[in-house]
């Protein structure tokens, strides 16, 4: 190869590369489900995840389970489908989580931002089975089972009116008495 072919090289290859990029390529689908213009590219790269996810909870399952999701190549209905069947919202798995909830207990050393997001989960859990539960019961869980340290600002969230008595007001008063608690621990430290 000569020397100047050498250089001659790179600006064909860009000559070639902008050919390539120049070619009429479909630029844009319609995608229903999601309701906006994707590139083929990206329509390409969504078909692959969704295969992926599909192949993944497919192999996942037990051979007896396998049937129930046979029916459709979709991993967000394949998942729907499984939800439907191994999550119900029967009276048993309502009464199920009523339990999980009540017995949701403040455990020592845990730090009481996750004990309220605990008691904020099974109200959501029974909320997504049609289960409203009322705030005075969502207060009641966050107060009950807190340590002797916290007695005093549950007496006062107590003695709120009932519009007062809601669960995020609670949440956000039990964090700041937390707070204080530890820059009073704190202070008595140094």
């Amino acid at each position: 190869m000569e020397p100047g072919n050498l250089l001659k090289s790179p600006r064909r290859n860009r000559q070639k590369h902008q050919k390539i990029l120049r070619r009429e390529y479909p630029e844009t689908s319609e995608v229903a489900s999601a309701k906006q213009v994707l590139s083929w590219r990206e329509e390409y790269d969504l078909k692959l995840r969704k295969d992926c996810s599909y192949t993944l909870i497919y192999q996942s399952l037990s051979p007896e389970f396998k049937p129930l999701i046979s029916q459709t190549t979709d991993g967000a209905e394949a998942w729907r489908i499984l939800k439907k069947h191994f999550e119900p919202t029967t009276r048993a798995r309502v009464i199920q989580l009523l339990d999980d909830f009540f017995n949701t207990r403040f455990e020592t050393g845990e730090a009481l931002g996750l004990f309220l997001c605990r008691v904020k989960q099974g109200a959501e859990r029974l909320r997504k089975v049609c289960h409203q539960l009322q705030p005075l019961y969502q207060g009641y869980q966050m107060n009950r089972s807190l340590p002797a340290e916290y007695q005093s600002i549950v007496q006062t969230i107590y003695r709120w009116t009932d519009a007062e008595f809601q669960p995020d007001k609670i949440e956000i008063e039990l964090l700041l008495e937390e707070n204080r608690l530890r820059l009073t621990r704190r202070t008595w430290i140094l």
